[in-house]
């Protein structure tokens, strides 16, 4: 590295401090991500760089070089994540007020995808197909708390209380506890395989995973009941290929949760539950709607639209005949 020039400071020494100031206030996942943007900057432009060296046209060769290697999502995830860097170098007066190597750049445009899910008449039938009961817990908890993979697994026994028709799930994104009821078709499926896992462990301890960690050996069956499953994404695409279908590559839980949630979103529209959105959006512990409606992958008010139209009469007033005509009332 070239020799440090008085009053600045190296881009690797800012990124170190950055992401030190950053693991005090976020959880290990964030401050992955955001080290994982900081490097494709070092791996668009190479090492060794002041602060004070880089130019918007530095800055926007990184960006080129981001946007041809992954999805426009990803680019604009890539692109938020180094304007909070390039943000804290300027409060820290890293940098003049007025350094933005990303100046005149914009996110790129995403065209809205359609995921993979389960119609709500789909799911018993794809419970029922999975072969191993562990898959099918798991699935099933997926689908009706339409909770995220590393929350299922972080479950332990005591987290589920049949007779009072709760479980208590902590939220990977905000560690907060929630308390979520437990439908109907869930209780079902949580009874028959709590007699099966006493079945292969013996008496259950309230500490014991509620997923436990499978192992075969080609002949039998052993669970470590402490221990959760190692890669429950597999766990999902098992599962799907036992119902008869093949899942893209990195849909797994999301796509039992987007299943859940989209399919209680319809029902709840075709209910004329005006709070459709606002309760979905709860159940998934998200912080606003807006993300609710991009996971989910439909409007509310575009919903609320269709409940409105679909198959009615537009303007049902005009059916009375209580209406007198400008030309007949001339």
């Amino acid at each position: 590295m070239r020799e440090l020039p008085e009053g600045s400071i190296s881009f690797a020494e800012a990124a170190k401090r950055y992401l030190a100031w950053r693991e005090q206030l976020f959880s290990a996942n964030t401050v992955k991500n955001d080290r994982v943007a900081i490097r494709r900057f070092e791996k668009a432009v190479g090492e060794g760089w002041y602060l004070d060296e880089i130019t918007p046209d530095i800055g926007s060769a990184s960006l080129q070089y981001v946007r041809g290697t992954v999805a426009p999502t990803t680019a604009n995830q890539y692109y938020s994540q180094m304007q909070g860097f390039w943000k804290w170098c300027i409060d820290e007066e890293l940098v003049p007020l007025n350094f933005n190597p990303f100046r005149n750049q914009r996110c790129l445009k995403v065209q809205k995808k359609e995921y993979e899910r389960l119609h709500r008449h789909e799911f018993r039938p794809f419970i029922e197909a999975i072969r191993r009961p562990e898959d099918r817990i798991l699935c099933s908890v997926g689908l009706y708390l339409c909770v995220r993979a590393n929350e299922v697994c972080r479950m332990r026994l005591k987290d589920v209380k049949l007779e009072a028709g709760w479980a208590d799930v902590i939220i990977s994104k905000s560690y907060d506890a929630d308390t979520m009821p437990i439908p109907n078709e869930l209780d079902s499926d949580l009874r028959q395989w709590l007699t099966h896992y006493t079945s292969m462990v013996g008496p259950l301890d309230p500490e014991m995973k509620l997923i436990p960690s499978p192992e075969s050996n080609g002949h039998y069956m052993k669970y470590h009941p402490y221990r959760s499953p190692a890669k429950p994404e597999r766990t999902v695409h098992r599962a799907a290929e036992d119902y008869g279908i093949e899942l893209p590559k990195g849909q797994g839980a999301h796509f039992l949760r987007r299943s859940g949630a989209r399919a209680w979103f319809d029902d709840l529209c075709e209910q004329g539950v005006d709070s459709a959105l606002r309760t979905v959006s709860a159940h998934l512990h998200h912080a606003d709607t807006t993300t609710t409606e991009g996971y989910l992958g439909v409007s509310g008010d575009r919903a609320k639209r269709n409940q409105l139209l679909h198959r009615r009469t537009m303007f049902p007033s005009t059916e009375t005949g209580n209406v007198v005509y400008l030309q007949e009332a001339k």
